[in-house]
């Protein structure tokens, strides 16, 4: 559908609204990237509805799969015109066994599906409340027992000791008050090369935070933030 859309442009709506650059698109309206013929020209955004589509007007939020409200696609549409087509993304939710994967940005306004199907059973993958935080690129940390040993995980996913600290670069340790694992992931295991085991855990700190951490390479990382 965007393709269709975007052959429009260098078009003049209605006469008078240049099409410069397409926008975005669903797929029952399209926005365009145009110029208001006052005396001082200026840039605005124009949007084509169906006119037969029962959900004309409507777009696809920002959070979750309802519909938002006009002042909010008129700023986001404002933002996309200003600074492009990628300024103001949604999350698109699939599939995949590390939260990190599992969300797909999109362009508001586009419908796109995401980067790994969700309806795949995907072995391994963590179950229940998604974390507040994950971050894109897993922060390095170290847990350790009660005498101040690194934690360490065998081959079969045995535990050295329980965690009772957890730090953080740029954050002051905290003491573990409740954990739960190792819950075992092999991927890859046909190649090689690409092949990774890790053990994953999720501790609870002193703070009221609670953290998803993984053990890979004798290495802890944190994944995620609860």
């Amino acid at each position: 559908m965007s393709d269709v859309w975007k052959r429009w442009e260098g078009q003049l709506a209605d006469n008078k609204f240049p099409l410069h650059h397409f926008l975005a698109a669903t797929n029952h309206s399209a926005v365009f990237l145009t110029q208001l013929s006052d005396r001082a020209p200026r840039q605005a955004a124009i949007k084509f509805i169906s006119a037969d589509d029962p959900a004309a007007g409507q777009q696809l939020a920002l959070w979750g799969e309802t519909v938002v409200s006009d002042r909010v696609a008129r700023a986001a549409m404002r933002i996309q015109a200003m600074l492009g087509h990628e300024a103001v993304l949604r999350p698109v939710i699939g599939g995949g066994r590390d939260f990190a994967v599992q969300v797909t940005p999109a362009p508001f306004g586009e419908k796109r599906e995401p980067r790994l199907a969700a309806d795949q059973p995907w072995p391994g993958r963590v179950t229940g409340p998604a974390p507040g935080v994950v971050y894109p690129t897993a922060r390095e940390a170290e847990v350790t027992d009660d005498a101040g040993e690194i934690v360490t995980v065998s081959g079969r996913c045995v535990v050295s000791a329980a965690p009772a600290r957890l730090a953080v670069p740029g954050e002051p340790p905290r003491r573990v008050t409740g954990w739960a694992g190792p819950w075992p992931l092999s991927e890859r295991w046909r190649d090689q090369a690409a092949a990774r085991r890790r053990a994953r855990f999720q501790l609870l700190t002193d703070d009221g935070r609670a953290w998803l951490a993984v053990v890979q390479d004798g290495r802890w990382l944190i994944e995620a933030a609860y």
